[in-house]
């Protein structure tokens, strides 16, 4: 009778024990998960309003183009004036909900396009990481000097956006942006010269 006390008594403990250590460090992953899910959501969430100036290289198969422009945001808002090069300066590019606006303001010339949710998808706009991170695989990876989000971006239909990666000082404030296609070719460069947010 004692010996059947003594090994339900030890069987009570040992379950309890292994419960204990199941849910204090069997779901040490998701604990991971949910740490970073927060600290994504912190960093990201400041992108929805800021003001930018940014150098923008696009390089392409068989050349390679330099821009600078000027970058507005606010919420669902994102605005975007060419500074240069000299023969498209002044083109101001609107984008609110679906709808995108092209102003000339040299030739004094408008073209409005309408629900086009690809075209209004404009990896351009730090705001559209936070879709990209919500509905993709991401990971950040820190170094004595940067931090760096990186986003697989496996929802694009566009081949030459599939992998994102942000390099942040140690206060998360934008430094530069990596965008690169399906074959993993650096097609996108982003500079921010200066970037304040709001």
């Amino acid at each position: 009778m004692i010996k059947t006390r003594k090994m339900f008594l030890f069987a009570v403990i040992c379950i309890t024990l292994f419960i204990i250590f199941y849910y204090n460090f069997g779901n040490i992953g998701n604990n991971k998960d949910i740490i970073q899910d927060k600290i994504a959501d912190k960093i990201l969430e400041k992108f929805n309003n800021y003001e930018a100036k940014i150098s923008v290289n696009v390089i392409s198969n068989k050349n390679e183009n330099f821009y600078e422009m000027n970058q507005y945001v606010s919420n669902n808002y994102m605005k975007m004036i060419i500074n240069y090069p000299e023969n498209i300066k002044g083109i101001v590019i609107e984008i609110k909900d679906n709808t995108l606006r092209i102003l000339n303001t040299l030739l004094n010339m408008e073209k409005v396009y309408e629900n086009y949710g690809i075209i209004t998808n404009n990896s351009l706009f730090l705001n559209t990481l936070i879709k990209d991170a919500k509905e993709n695989d991401y990971t950040f990876e820190e170094t004595n000097d940067e931090i760096v989000l990186k986003i697989e971006v496996k929802t694009s239909k566009n081949t030459y956006v599939r992998y994102k990666e942000l390099h942040m000082d140690k206060n998360y404030n934008p430094k530069y942006l990596i965008i690169k296609d399906t074959s993993k070719i650096v097609r996108i460069r982003i500079v921010y010269t200066d970037i304040k947010f709001k």
